[in-house]
């Protein structure tokens, strides 16, 4: 892969056959995608969705919009790191500023395509077509495995590229219209649905990496840009800025909600890193600092801290210091595996290789904490399983909306015409023009009208419910279940 290639400005109405964009302005093309982003509502609707704590009443806690707003930062700084070290490519050098902006692009919008409840969400959603009324639907399209693939295998990074492309209207089908370059950097898988597994020996090919729907729009991504099949090498690099901020921020957030004190946590980090070998030194160096620099300030300013505020002070210096040590970790990898990378036979993760030293095992301890301390809370178990509930239930009565579509909507004053006037009118009219397009669709790939048809019915369903807030959930499912 060429970096000339890579960083195609061609944008997805272009890619598709439409006319070129004729908007110009003091913006490059990569600013301009980064912009549209920040400015639209799936962004925004991250404010009110979970990164770790759904429906969190404390308003300093992490959001999913916070979440991405850090990742994108991080993922700028991770590019200007490689672009300061000596042993920078030229061709990287040279394209940084362009890379820096389409990385901060992708990790803004790394997070868009999570349902309510974050990840529990996903398994919700997976679970409802594993039973029931889902599994039933599902059942239609057994002999099309992409097609029930892209249900069974519920996956938030799949529809990200599901809203970029398709669902924000803006008068035609492009979605935001963003550059071939940033489409392809958000993609952090690869493979559709069909052809994941978790046993994969590259991990982009571990999980759904896009939709059916959108089967045609990333053939197109992946010509422009010459990516193939390959990751796009600034996802390597997002995906780093993603691991160090939830690997850290995650714990600083458990200091904030009082879960843990600073002193339990750096128990805790100590022993972890204690078990896994040379994990030691990088937490010691780490926690020393955080320490070391806090004494240090604490004396020259006068103050006297303690309890609560004492323990976000040391917690947040924490993150800071760690960032550093990830980051340049990340760094390192990135150069060190540059050839493999684009050659697209680097199969793993940045900082799951021996290369980001220290910075590899700060995260791999911070994520074990984490796991043991921070998302197994009773409180965070409680609300996860409403969400489940509130999930499902929904799905059931939206099915009723939509399972008996036969090209009109039903009539209003019956159950399903009530179910059909709950989903967002802008999802249905994407969905009405699917199913319009569906007898051509057939022709070009061979898959009977029935089965799209029904690939749409539940397309529509998860879209509505992936696009929803906590929140928006929450008080929907409340309403309709008589209050209560």
């Amino acid at each position: 892969m060429e970096w000339e290639r890579l960083l195609s400005p061609s944008r997805a109405r272009e890619l598709m056959g439409g006319p070129a964009s004729t908007m110009s302005d003091h913006r490059t093309e990569f600013q301009r995608d980064y912009d549209r982003v920040v400015f639209s509502a799936p962004v925004r609707r991250l404010q009110d969705k979970a990164q770790v704590f759904p429906l969190e009443p404390n308003d300093a806690v992490r959001t999913r919009l916070t979440h991405s707003l850090e990742v994108s930062t991080l993922a700028r700084g991770i590019v200007d790191c490689v672009a300061g070290k000596g042993t920078c490519n030229k061709a990287f050098r040279k394209s940084q500023a362009k890379i820096e902006v389409v990385a901060a692009t992708a990790g803004l919008v790394h997070d868009l395509g999570n349902p309510p409840f974050g990840h529990f969400g996903e398994a919700a959603i997976k679970e409802w077509f594993a039973s029931g009324n889902g599994k039933a639907a599902l059942d239609e399209l057994r002999n099309h495995p992409q097609l029930a693939g892209d249900f069974s295998e519920f996956e938030g990074n799949a529809r990200t590229l599901r809203l970029l492309c398709n669902l924000q209207i803006l008068a035609d089908r492009h979605g935001l219209n963003l550059t071939a370059a940033t489409l392809s950097a958000a993609m952090k898988y690869t493979s559709p649905s069909h052809k994941a597994a978790s046993s994969q020996q590259k991990h982009e090919a571990s999980k759904p990496g896009f939709l059916f729907s959108e089967d045609e729009i990333v053939g197109r991504i992946r010509w422009k840009t010459d990516t193939h099949d390959r990751r796009n090498p600034i996802a390597f690099i997002v995906e780093a800025a993603d691991d160090c901020v939830y690997a850290l921020c995650d714990l600083e957030d458990a200091v904030k909600k009082g879960i843990m004190t600073w002193e339990a946590l750096c128990s805790a980090l100590r022993e972890k890193g204690r078990r896994d070998g040379g994990a030691k030194n990088a937490v010691d160096g780490v926690i020393e600092k955080t320490e070391s620099e806090i004494k240090k300030r604490l004396e020259q300013s006068g103050l006297r801290l303690s309890g609560r505020a004492r323990d976000d002070t040391f917690a947040q210096m924490f993150r800071v210091y760690g960032a550093s040590c990830i980051v340049e970790g990340a760094a390192q990898s990135f150069l060190a595996n540059y050839e493999a990378i684009m050659d697209g036979a680097f199969g793993k993760e940045l900082l799951a290789a021996d290369e980001a030293g220290g910075g590899r095992l700060l995260v791999k301890v911070c994520k074990k904490v984490g796991r043991e301390h921070v998302y197994s809370t009773r409180q965070n178990i409680e609300l996860e399983l409403r969400g489940r509930k509130v999930i499902q239930d929904l799905l059931d009565l939206l099915w009723l909306g939509v399972k008996d579509f036969n090209g009109g909507p039903p009539r209003a004053r019956t159950l399903a015409g009530k179910a059909w006037n709950l989903l967002s009118e802008s999802y249905r009219c994407v969905f009405v023009h699917d199913w319009n397009c569906a007898p051509r669709l057939s022709q070009k790939t061979g898959i009977p009208e029935a089965a799209l048809h029904q690939y749409y019915r539940l397309l529509l369903i998860t879209d509505y419910i992936g696009g929803m807030t906590d929140t928006f959930a929450c008080t929907l499912h409340r309403s309709l279940s008589n209050g209560h």
